[in-house]
């Protein structure tokens, strides 16, 4: 990215808080970033946080983890739910799907 290889810091302006464009009578685009620009120069414009890279990357890994956990959670529903068809499980006990495991396991060993 330009910004990176020319070393620029790039600002992002939150456009709720920042009501010096947004007052004025006369808006062009030549106006509004001498008038950033001062804003920013005297500190007196409102940033919002940009995350660095690794942060973003470690967000989209969280997400896709997330997702990875909903996914689970469905199949482990949807397998249930057929076992209560079938007649192998039971709504009440908990327990029923461990027993129904070791039975099954118990079946295929010999």
């Amino acid at each position: 990215m330009i910004t990176y290889e020319k070393k620029l810091d790039v600002v992002l302006s939150n456009p709720l808080r920042t009501r010096a464009i947004a007052s004025a009578k006369l808006m062009t685009d030549k106006l509004d970033v001498v008038k950033l620009a001062n804003l920013l120069r005297g500190s007196y414009i409102a940033t919002c946080y940009v995350p660095n890279r690794r942060i973003l990357e470690f967000r989209e890994l969280v997400r896709h983890r997330a997702a990875l956990v909903r996914m689970r959670t469905k199949v482990k529903k949807r397998i249930h739910g057929i076992m209560l068809m079938k007649g192998l499980g039971s709504n009440n006990n908990n327990n029923s799907h461990h027993h129904f495991q070791l039975n099954t396991m118990k079946n295929y060993e010999h």
